[in-house]
């Protein structure tokens, strides 16, 4: 008998062609009748083979087509249990992604809300940023007894530096370091010197000029917030009269803030009871208050400068000349050294030069105190001598005793000592203390020291000269590109417009000499070139000079001994050529005198 359970499984492994007859067939078995029905069965198997082949075939071809697997496959078990997993696998699919641009959107939302919670507490930031200074300002004005912030406003001042870089022909016509006084925010003063600093004929100043200029004197740094903001605005004054009216409103603040002050000083006075009524007197105090802010008004922006009133003051001055017949308005106390400067002229920049020990700081004693006498003030930077050098040799030139006397007895007993030289230098120190001399008492950086002199014309408008003792004691700035004679020339020249030209005083700057005179036979300092990196400097000074004795040169020859002549290297008005003058001179009392032969 035919083995039925290895004929279906030859036949389902299509292995007909390669079975083993004699495992299926037994003995007797006819052969040749049962060959046709395997061939029947391998034929089936071979149509159902192709049926597949073709079936896969058409998928293959019209793959890029949407057929319908039951038309192709029938009813295929295996393929609906594929296609309904795939259903599931689908679906899961599908509810993943959703679930993930859920979460995809929450987080954006929750980004959103993180990044405007940012954007917020960045202005916060950058509105304490601004507030520092006052804040500062205000702990300071509380210790002073004001107890509130001082009237400012911060959008004025940023809109009115808008305008100065924009409009830079608006700086004409009034005092600029007045106007650098009126700003109340520090960074704001910083980028106003700044502007200050670049040539007045610039058509619009961008803003990589104004850094690179801040950047020279390292300032950027402190102001570069304020610059990005200011350099924003949209909305500032466009023309001169809009100009003119936020001028007006910033210096109101600015006297405001300045009464607030003064408000103080009389609180401190009468009411803390700082000074007793009886030593300051209410009238007295109020009066000085009162001089305070009248000696303000001068200087304000609203001051007309059409040349009507210029040349007003111009008659004004000529009549004066006329009255006082011809003599000078202010004496320097030598009458040959008055025709050579035409005395103490107001806004007018001197220059004065020479070696150690040739008389610089006994020349400024009493320049200062024939000034006092005439009933005006002298500011005195001192960086080279002390401020006790300075003030001994007042007093001896007021005393006419040796400043020896205040080192030792300088042979003198006790009693002689104790009865002559000291009522002697007593008398002197209080008549010292009456004189109209003051000190600077700040670092020798430019920016300060014009501050200082704005500061001190406001609050003495007796004061008629300044004195900078040392032009090479000042400090150039780290990042300062330009050499030593670009940088005094620019000390020089600022020295000229804003202090001397602005306040109208006179200023006299000494320097020190190169040590090349001293190998000249006679040693006598009179060339532009003796002066140390100062190149230029006839362009920016009114006058020039030089000071020379040579005593201290030839001590052994009695005809050198005595005097001191001031040599005028460079001078605006007049001719120089034997106009030297000759002072008498005790550098032991610190004394100069008119020369006698």
């Amino acid at each position: 008998m035919v083995n039925d359970t290895k004929i279906k499984t030859i036949v389902e492994n299509d292995e007909v062609m390669n079975f083993d007859l004699d495992s299926i067939f037994g003995n007797g078995f006819d052969y040749e009748s049962e060959l046709e029905n395997f061939k029947d069965i391998e034929y089936l198997m071979n149509e159902d083979r192709a049926l597949n082949t073709n079936i896969i075939d058409q998928i293959d071809t019209e793959n890029s087509n949407v057929l319908d697997p039951l038309r192709l496959l029938g009813e295929n078990t295996l393929y609906k249990q594929l296609n309904a997993q795939l259903e599931t696998e689908r679906n899961n699919l599908s509810g993943e992604i959703n679930n993930f641009k859920y979460l995809a959107n929450k987080s954006n939302n929750r980004y959103e809300g993180l990044s405007k919670r940012f954007s917020e507490l960045q202005n916060e930031i950058n509105k304490l940023k601004s507030q520092n200074t006052i804040y500062s300002d205000s702990y300071k004005n509380e210790q002073l007894g004001i107890g509130m912030i001082p009237p400012h406003n911060i959008d004025l001042e940023s809109r009115l530096l808008k305008s100065l870089v924009k409009h830079p022909e608006f700086r004409k016509g009034f005092s600029q370091p007045y106007l650098n006084l009126m700003f109340y925010k520090n960074s704001h003063k910083e980028i106003h010197l700044g502007i200050m600093r670049l040539r007045k004929d610039i058509k619009e100043i961008n803003k990589v000029t104004l850094e690179n200029k801040l950047k020279k004197f390292d300032t950027l740094c402190n102001v570069q917030n304020e610059l990005d903001k200011f350099y924003r605005l949209r909305s500032y004054p466009k023309t001169k009269p809009e100009f003119d009216k936020a001028m007006i409103e910033l210096e109101n603040l600015h006297l405001l803030r300045s009464l607030m002050y003064l408000e103080t000083g009389i609180k401190d006075i009468i009411v803390n009871g700082k000074k007793s009524p009886l030593d300051y007197p209410v009238v007295e105090t109020i009066r000085e208050i009162a001089n305070d802010v009248i000696e303000k008004l001068p200087f304000r922006y609203r001051t007309n400068h059409q040349i009507e009133n210029i040349c007003d003051k111009v008659e004004e001055d000529f009549n004066a000349l006329i009255g006082r017949n011809g003599k000078v308005k202010l004496s320097t106390g030598y009458p040959e050294l008055d025709k050579m400067t035409y005395g103490i002229h107001s806004s007018k920049l001197i220059l004065v030069g020479s070696r150690p020990k040739m008389g610089k700081t006994t020349t400024m004693a009493n320049l200062a105190y024939n000034l006092s006498e005439q009933g005006k003030s002298t500011l005195i930077f001192n960086y080279e001598s002390s401020k006790k050098e300075i003030t001994q040799k007042i007093a001896a030139r007021i005393g006419q005793f040796d400043l020896e006397y205040f080192e030792s007895f300088n042979g003198l007993s006790q009693d002689e000592f104790k009865s002559d030289i000291v009522p002697l230098v007593k008398d002197s120190m209080k008549a010292a203390r009456q004189t109209n001399i003051k000190y600077g008492n700040v670092n020798p950086y430019i920016d300060h020291v014009v501050a200082a002199c704005v500061m001190q014309k406001q609050l003495d408008p007796n004061l008629e000269l300044i004195y900078i003792d040392g032009l090479q004691s000042f400090t150039k700035p780290r990042n300062y590109s330009g050499n030593k004679s670009d940088f005094f020339y620019e000390i020089l020249n600022s020295f000229k417009q804003d202090v001397a030209e602005k306040l109208g005083v006179t200023v006299i700057v000494n320097a020190q000499l190169k040590r090349d005179v001293e190998l000249r036979k006679m040693k006598i300092p009179n060339r532009l070139t003796d002066f140390s990196d100062c190149k230029g400097i006839e362009e920016v000074a009114d006058k020039v000079m030089t000071l020379y004795r040579p005593e201290e040169y030839f001590s052994e020859d009695s005809k050198y001994s005595g005097y001191m002549e001031v040599i005028p290297i460079a001078l605006r008005q007049g001719d120089k050529r034997g106009r030297k003058v000759k002072l008498s001179c005790n550098m032991g009392k610190a004394s100069l005198y008119n020369y006698n032969n």
